[in-house]
């Protein structure tokens, strides 16, 4: 959010802020013309309905996480995660990604308007993974307020190359104010170090 402000501030340009459940705020940023959601993967489909703004941030990396006690889990390709119940966020890039290689809804996943659901899940057995980023899952793990060491993580997932945080206008926004907000983002860039965010 920091870094959004410094390069919103940077551009120059007049913006109101809210948060909303991710499914809420990506609907909105597919429908309403100027709007910007914060941070995104950019992805093949997504650039087909969104104007990319990159990078916001280092790459992202995943995880397929689990109950530390789960031993009987083991994975050693993502196929043979189908054999679980994945906990994730309905609309999110870890969604899309799985629903593109064969998991479906109802059956592989179980979708949530966020990932402390699915985390509370995890943690009462309703789930078997979840899928995270290191440093989100300690901050989940964090407001929760349960044991680190109650969870471990067991398969890295590869993204394929989609993996690229950024931030993203609606198709409506005028090309201008993204080609700002663009030049705005390569001047931050420039003299403050990408965040790592995983």
């Amino acid at each position: 959010k920091d870094r959004v402000l410094l390069v919103l501030d940077e551009a120059d340009v007049l913006y109101q802020m809210d948060i909303y459940p991710w499914p809420r705020a990506y609907r909105q940023a597919l429908d309403v013309r100027n709007t910007l959601i914060f941070p995104i993967i950019k992805t093949q489909m997504r650039t087909e309905q969104l104007q990319f703004v990159c990078p916001l941030a280092q790459p992202l990396e995943l995880y397929l996480v689990k109950l530390s006690s789960r031993t009987d889990i083991q994975i050693k390709s993502l196929d043979d995660a189908k054999q679980y119940t994945i906990g994730l966020v309905r609309d999110d890039h870890d969604h899309e990604f799985l629903s593109k290689r064969g998991f479906e809804d109802n059956i592989h996943l179980d979708t949530n308007v966020d990932d402390l659901s699915s985390l509370r899940k995890l943690i009462k057995g309703r789930i078997d993974l979840m899928i995270q980023s290191k440093t989100s899952l300690a901050d989940k793990i964090e407001q929760l307020d349960v044991r680190p060491n109650i969870i471990s993580f067991e398969y890295k997932v590869d993204l394929e190359g989609e993996s690229e945080i950024c931030m993203a206008f609606s198709t409506g926004t005028p090309k201008n104010l993204v080609q700002k907000v663009q030049g705005a983002l390569d001047t931050v860039n420039e003299s403050h170090p990408l965040i790592d965010l995983n």
